[in-house]
């Protein structure tokens, strides 16, 4: 059985900045930019093809070297407000 999975939705277009540390989100049906610091980033980049909350912590832990149950719970909510805002979907599968 495959982990549910949470996904950008056709409306995010992204761009790296060119310092790399962090990038642009693109609304592509208002045209409004949002920034997003190098955390948001990372997991923008895994949403963009598809992550599961595991791989999600994971990478997160990994790179920022936070403890996983801080992590957990800032993605959750990040996600949670991606959602709201069109930007994310989740899938269970």
């Amino acid at each position: 059985m495959k982990a549910d999975r949470w996904f950008l939705t056709d409306r995010v277009d992204l761009e790296d900045t060119p310092d790399g540390g962090g990038g642009v989100l693109c609304d592509l049906h208002t045209a409004e930019l949002c920034a997003c610091n190098a955390t948001a980033w990372t997991v923008m980049r895994r949403l963009a093809s598809g992550a599961g909350m595991d791989d999600l912590i994971t990478v997160v832990c990994a790179e920022f070297e936070i403890a996983a149950e801080d992590a957990s719970a800032d993605i959750a909510q990040f996600l949670d407000k991606l959602s709201a805002m069109g930007f994310a979907r989740h899938v269970r599968q």
